[in-house]
């Protein structure tokens, strides 16, 4: 489900504490046999107080959302985090600390590439 072996400091975003808090709800989700998403929004992770806003600092005010199903550990191009754009663009943090701006079919590409199926 989530396994993040790479861990590293993306310019403004606390990555640990956003890989430990997507860990602890995947956790909450087993033991109350609830499904895990595709994905999490970083409002999910700050209500369910596993984040401060202050982790995800660079995306105040945005939709932030985290796949996941993440291939850290032989894909550190993987993306952590990304914000879709009202331009149907995506600004993707990606787990080796950069931060790119991808067209939808970029993106889709990226994901399928970079990230385990279900």
């Amino acid at each position: 489900m989530f396994e993040f072996k790479e861990q590293k400091k993306t310019e403004g975003m606390n990555v640990p504490n956003i890989m430990s808090a997507l860990q602890a709800l995947a956790h909450e989700q087993m033991n109350s046999d609830e499904q895990t998403p595709g994905e999490v929004r970083v409002s999910t992770l700050i209500e369910r107080g596993y984040l401060t806003a202050d982790d995800v600092r660079p995306f105040k005010g945005m939709d932030l959302r985290f796949p996941t199903l993440i291939d850290a550990s032989t894909k550190p191009g993987a993306i952590l985090a990304y914000v879709h754009t009202p331009d149907d663009h995506f600004i993707c943090a990606l787990m080796d600390g950069s931060v790119q701006q991808m067209t939808r079919s970029v993106y889709e590409a990226h994901m399928k590439n970079t990230h385990l199926n279900r």
